[in-house]
């Protein structure tokens, strides 16, 4: 076997990428993960809010500004190649960094585009995922399979200015506030064909499917699902924590104009509204 065959089998091993959409419960997943001390999580490194390109080396934007001094195609001839050569670089970097058995990468649907030579027809399967295919690396889809209540669960913590409740924090979000109905559709709608999107293109990918509803329900579902988990990714299995608490109250509490959506949601064959009391 070639030296490069063998590296790139050690780094297979290695890295494994969680694709999510927002408020799927990504940070809730990646805290329960880490705290069985096998594998490490790097936050959304494609956000350059959440992690600063000029301190921070496992910045994306930051990488890809130094490694582009020395390799100029990356940004006046970005072919698939380029891309493909600037990409193993990244992911090396990265494992370079981090001494441990697993690293989990952080990567939103949002965020995928930045992978992308240029633009795509938003149809075609993304090189990130040919990319990992090619590799063989492990990919995480996480989804909530209610698209609403993470429409509606988005719209609270932009409303409240904060992203995320530790457990004996005092909540910032307001118990109970008045949506705009059409907008909270057709992002529930935006967000299902999304999910679809992704779902479908991962099909060919070494790939483990999980929902925020398996993770945050009962304690028998999630410790199931955890446990297979674990063993998609190969690291033992052992007690899992989190501090991270759901923000919002269920929606039927939280939305004043609930009536007024669920008839609207109802309209257009968006589900997971139960019936007003």
């Amino acid at each position: 076997m070639k030296t490069e065959d063998t590296a790139w089998n050690r780094i297979a091993e290695r890295l494994v990428i969680l694709l999510s959409h927002e408020r799927s419960g990504s940070h809730y997943l990646a805290e329960m993960l880490v705290s069985g001390s096998e594998i490490v999580s790097l936050d959304e490194v494609c956000n350059f809010d959440a992690v600063d390109p000029d301190k921070s080396r496992v910045s994306f934007f930051g990488f890809r500004r130094e490694w582009q001094t020395q390799h100029p195609d990356l940004a006046v001839r970005p072919d698939a190649a380029v891309m493909n050569d600037f990409l193993d670089a990244y992911f090396v970097r990265l494992l370079e960094l981090i001494n441990q058995k697993k690293v989990l990468l952080d990567i939103k649907y949002g965020h995928v585009h930045n992978f992308e030579p240029g633009w795509w027809p938003s149809e075609m399967r993304p090189l990130l995922l040919r990319y990992l295919a090619r590799r063989n690396i492990r990919a995480v889809h996480l989804t909530r399979h209610n698209s609403m209540a993470a429409v509606l669960s988005a719209f609270a913590a932009e409303s409240a200015g904060v992203s995320h409740r530790r457990a004996g924090s005092e909540s910032a979000v307001r118990p109970r506030m008045r949506v705009p109905v059409p907008i909270m559709v057709q992002k529930a709608i935006t967000l299902h064909r999304e999910k679809e999107n992704f779902f479908g293109w991962l099909a060919g990918n070494r790939c483990f499917n999980l929902t925020y509803e398996e993770i945050s329900g009962a304690d028998s579902e999630r410790e199931r699902s955890l446990a297979r988990l674990c063993a998609f990714l190969e690291i033992r299995v052992c007690e899992f924590a989190s501090t991270l608490e759901k923000m919002t109250l269920p929606i039927r509490e939280l939305v004043e104009n609930y009536g007024e959506l669920r008839r609207v949601a109802t309209t257009f064959g968006v589900g997971g509204l139960p019936p007003t009391i």
